[in-house]
């Protein structure tokens, strides 16, 4: 059998936030881009337009397989008219 693991870290501090809101009545805000990632390797991600460059940044970074490219966008959401199918996510605030 052949899968993948993922693990998740929410910091206490966003939880006791949420916790303290909700015993206000208060809704809690959460971000979302409303966007679905699919992983794609660097030679399927030469053929969508990333430059050697760009694949070479990555793998200095620590990814040596690949990266996320935008798979599908939610009409009107936060990311529409900013990112669309096949954009790669290349860094996040600069980083």
């Amino acid at each position: 059998k052949i899968g993948t693991a993922s693990s998740y870290y929410l910091p206490l501090d966003r939880v006791k936030r949420a916790v303290d809101l909700l015993r206000a009545g208060l809704p809690v805000a959460r971000g979302t881009l409303q966007v679905t990632f699919e992983f794609s390797t660097f030679p399927d991600l030469r053929r969508l337009g990333l430059s050697e460059e760009e694949a070479e940044a990555a793998r200095a970074a620590g990814e040596d397989v690949g990266m996320l490219v935008v798979k599908s966008i939610v009409p009107g959401g936060p990311a529409s008219g900013l990112l669309e199918p096949g954009d790669v996510l290349v860094s996040i605030d600069g980083i």
